[in-house]
């Protein structure tokens, strides 16, 4: 799923990097565009508590350290909106992802 992800992004003409955060927390990917930065992790499922706990957590640190609103969690199949600590975070499947 992380390569789908890469080489569309690479697709859309963006620079990718990965995250980490202070607290060594890690952001599968680090875009940057013309039109600003985004923050996105890839897992196949949140559905167990630790690992949406990990995934949403590395998120929220990342976007507070970069000061961005909003990350994004592609998965297989689940698809949510959390609003944590004045942050919101998008869970998509990844297929509506690649159809944008």
């Amino acid at each position: 799923m992380e390569n789908l992800v890469f080489f569309k992004l690479k697709r859309e003409d963006r620079d990718v990097y990965y995250y980490k955060t202070k607290s060594n927390k890690e952001v599968d990917f680090l875009t940057i565009k013309s039109g600003g930065k985004e923050l996105t992790q890839v897992s196949q499922s949140i559905k167990n508590k630790i690992t949406k706990d990990r995934e949403v957590g590395g998120l929220i640190e990342a976007l507070q350290e970069t000061g961005l609103k909003k990350g994004v969690i592609l998965t297989e199949d689940e698809e949510d909106l959390l609003n944590i600590e004045k942050k919101q975070i998008i869970v998509k499947p990844i297929y509506k992802w690649l159809l944008q």
